[in-house]
């Protein structure tokens, strides 16, 4: 291999081309295997190049033998404020580019080196399906990563992105490389250096079949690895004949206000009533902030996030996972960013109101409101607030509260008060709750007692 730098990559430990060559459709550049043999892991693969533009989505792209994008690497989109563009080597990439070489594809440039530059980098492991230095400061930048990088990836895995130069109102966002959305993937960050998120059945299709695109504002990403669910089966879940999964507290020795335990499951039905239930040992009650959820055929996981009294009861006591209606396929720890009020929610979610009027809501069940009384309010914590949003609060029968109608909902409102009349208190007591409305995202549900306010 030739050891000298080129004019084009002065810092480069390995040179594997130099010339002049435009990249489109029909030329490309094939870097033969016998050059990649001392690769490792960390290396960075760069290449150097001349911006022309002459493609709708200009980018630099690795291409395996079969013409698919190589597993680990993404489509780098290049403008006219750039003159390189370089690829971090994972365990994947490695092995395919030693074994076969690459072909360097993409379009709108011209190409003048290609060289390696040589990394120690600790992190060798195959959990790391992807290394860069990828900022995103606003939707119009997108980071594409390859569908071949997610081949082995299970129901239950969590992506997990380690983030950095991350703002306080940093915003993420997940979706399919042909812009498919992906499912509660957006998310506040708050500053945050981790953001994770299962694999279900429905996500590992979709980014088999077209790769991983990553959106958002305020953050660079700089590795995406996969970790394991903390359990992964095939269980049909009888509640009536006892059936659940058992986790110890051990399970959650790491474990934050604001993170998610996600169930991923397989739709059965055959019963009127469907549902994940998250329970304790000791009395076989549903654990506080869970409530009991009821599921349907479209979907294939439900999450729980984790509030101050929730995790007092993981850290005390086994906790199951039953219901009925499914086959439970794994269970996910998973780390998410949580704001600095979540330490005194009693319930946390990220539940999103449609657009338009409908029965979509989110239900509180009457046991999170056995102490409260005339004078106390409960605050929804909202965001993503629309155009002509509104928010409403019924009783859980659906009926109404007397004197309350539906109220508008502006985008610089971050939460919106209930104070509670005496009937108000009364009818929670026997039959719980529901926020719904259209246009905004509810996020947390605070309890604030009269003598605090």
């Amino acid at each position: 291999m030739l050891m000298t730098s080129c004019g084009r990559l002065p810092d480069a430990d390995v040179v594997l081309w130099e010339g002049s060559q435009e990249i489109n459709n029909e030329e490309s550049i094939t870097i033969d295997a016998k050059l990649l043999e001392g690769i490792e892991v960390g290396d960075e693969i760069a290449v150097s190049f001349d911006y022309v533009g002459n493609d709708p989505f200009p980018g630099v792209g690795m291409m395996d033998k079969t013409g698919q994008s190589v597993a680990g690497s993404s489509r780098e989109l290049v403008d006219d404020s750039r003159s390189e563009s370089s690829f971090y080597v994972t365990k994947q990439m490695k092995d395919v580019i030693k074994k076969d070489g690459f072909v360097l594809g993409g379009g709108g440039y011209v190409a003048r080196a290609i060289g390696i530059r040589k990394h120690k980098m600790l992190d060798t492991s195959e959990n790391v399906v992807w290394m860069g230095d990828v900022h995103l400061d606003d939707w119009q930048q997108y980071l594409n990563i390859s569908r071949t990088t997610f081949d082995n990836l299970e129901i239950g895995d969590v992506l997990r992105f380690r983030l950095n130069n991350v703002v306080d109102t940093a915003e993420l966002m997940l979706h399919t490389c042909n812009w498919g959305d992906l499912p509660d993937s957006q998310a506040w960050i708050y500053g945050d250096s981790l953001f994770e998120y299962v694999a279900d059945k429905q996500v590992i299709d979709e980014v088999k079949k077209s790769g991983l695109k990553i959106c958002g504002v305020g953050f660079t990403v700089k590795k995406v690895e996969v970790k394991k669910p903390i359990w992964r089966g095939e269980k049909i879940i009888n509640w009536h004949n006892s059936d659940s999964v058992m986790f110890s507290p051990k399970n959650f020795i790491n474990t934050k206000v604001g993170d998610k335990i996600v169930a991923c499951f397989d739709y059965i039905g055959g019963t009127n009533w469907p549902q994940v239930t998250f329970m304790n040992s000791r009395t076989w009650m549903d654990l506080p902030g869970t409530n009991r959820k009821l599921i349907y055929s479209d979907m294939c996981n439900l999450s729980v996030y984790v509030t101050t009294e929730l995790l007092k009861a993981m850290h005390e006591e086994n906790i199951h996972v039953s219901g009925e209606g499914f086959k439970l396929r794994a269970v996910a720890l998973v780390h998410y960013p949580a704001d600095k009020k979540a330490s005194t929610a009693f319930w946390i979610g990220n539940n999103v109101m449609p657009t338009k009027w409908s029965s979509h809501a989110q239900r509180f069940e009457p046991t999170y409101f056995e102490n409260i009384k005339a004078g106390d309010v409960i605050r929804f914590s909202i965001s993503h607030i629309q155009k002509n949003a509104m928010i409403s609060f019924r009783p859980g029968d659906w009926t109404v509260f007397e004197g309350l109608s539906e109220y508008p909902l502006d985008g610089k409102m971050e939460y919106y008060d209930f104070k509670l009349t005496a009937s108000m208190v009364e009818k929670m007591k026997k039959v719980g709750c529901l926020a719904f409305g259209i246009g905004y995202t509810l996020n947390e549900a605070h309890l604030i007692k009269a003598e605090s306010l």
